[in-house]
């Protein structure tokens, strides 16, 4: 729009490049020969940027034959990464000073000689921060999950039970006791759930969403305050008269 160059017009562009002046201190202008460019498309100018946003973006290789072109040699004089990996910085930092980059050091006397880095970890220290915020929320509601999963432990096996009260009687009336009969129970109720429980944690950990270790402390936590809310569901069905039931009077 500033220039009135659309997609698909060609243009002939003036070019020029920049070198190290002497102690690094200037840099000289270089004229290079002019070359005539077709327009590819215009680009979404991103707002967040730090730096400008370049008015015309080239291909490398087109950079490249340009500098051929003219008989210089190219080298890029900046260029700039993105860390895929944010939760190993440190041991990214620690590459880079290796190799010889150098942090820049603000306050001190512009130069364009020698090898400078800076590392733009703001946006990854807001993300952290973030997440540990919604981190702490979330161990903040463990508590309550902890308490519906006992009370879901409690009200399952309390509604499963009671179309077996007639079978724990008959049992009892055979002269099983009563420990072995509600562990037989209980039993044959926590099976299933801390199966289900494992499939649970074994697809979490199959797609990557917890690592084998948080898998099993997960399930170990849901199993153990299930099984409570279970234990006390079956002391509770154990509590009715053995021969009120026989006699279909309960």
């Amino acid at each position: 729009e500033k220039t009135g160059l659309s997609a698909g017009d060609t243009a002939e562009f003036s070019l020029a490049r920049y070198s190290q002046g002497l102690a690094g201190v200037t840099l000289e202008r270089q004229v290079l020969e002019p070359e005539e460019f077709h327009i590819a498309g215009i680009y979404k100018e991103n707002p967040g940027r730090e730096e400008k946003n370049p008015d015309i973006l080239l291909p490398l290789d087109t950079v490249k034959a340009i500098y051929e072109k003219n008989d210089i040699v190219y080298f890029a004089s900046a260029l700039s990464f993105r860390v895929t990996k944010p939760m190993e910085l440190n041991e990214v930092k620690e590459e880079l000073k290796d190799a010889g980059l150098k942090e820049i050091i603000y306050g001190s006397p512009r130069s364009y000689a020698g090898i400078g880095l800076k590392l733009t970890d703001t946006e990854f220290i807001h993300s952290t921060e973030s997440a540990d915020r919604s981190l702490a929320l979330l161990e903040s509601f463990l508590p309550f999950m902890l308490v519906i999963i006992a009370a879901a432990g409690y009200i399952i096996p309390s509604l499963l039970f009671q179309n077996r009260r007639e079978e724990y009687a008959v049992m009892r009336a055979l002269g099983t006791g009563r420990c072995f009969c509600s562990l037989l129970f209980y039993i044959e109720h926590i099976i299933p759930a801390a199966a289900g429980a494992l499939a649970g944690a074994a697809a979490g950990i199959a797609l990557g969403a917890v690592d084998p270790v948080s898998g099993a402390v997960v399930w170990g936590l849901y199993l153990v305050f299930y099984m409570l809310g279970a234990g006390a569901a079956m002391w509770r069905f154990g509590r009715f008269s053995i021969a009120a039931v026989l006699s279909h009077r309960d």
